[in-house]
């Protein structure tokens, strides 16, 4: 019983840790010229300095995630940009934008036909 207690409260300990990083990226809204909106996540480096210059990471999610909630784009991978470790070690925006369901990154189109793979 001693063991499911400590298992439990260390899963809820990492899961408040990872959901406060999380909350580190503001949501915003890029809207065009045409009024088609694409929303996003920015992570603005640690003691940001407007006078200093940062590298920009884009963060591209896969597409389970596209939709309309400025948040699933989220789930895989881009919360380590924002753990407090990495933002001291590596100051950087972080843009995170979500695609809409059934929209993709790329128009490109491939097959099987069209890529080839050499086994080494």
């Amino acid at each position: 019983m001693k063991k499911v207690l400590v298992t439990v409260g260390f899963l809820f300990l990492f899961f408040s840790i990872a959901k406060a990083q999380i909350t580190e990226f503001e949501p915003k809204i890029y809207t065009d010229s045409t009024g088609e909106e694409l929303q996003y996540r920015m992570l603005k480096p640690a003691h940001y300095d407007s006078t200093k210059n940062y590298p920009l990471v884009l963060f591209l999610h896969g597409a389970a995630e596209r939709g309309d909630d400025n948040f699933s784009q989220l789930k895989w991978g881009v919360a380590h940009f924002a753990e407090p470790k990495f933002r001291e070690q590596y100051p950087a925006f972080v843009i995170a934008p979500q695609m809409q369901k059934g929209e993709v990154w790329s128009k490109l189109i491939t097959t099987r036909d069209t890529t080839s793979f050499t086994a080494s």
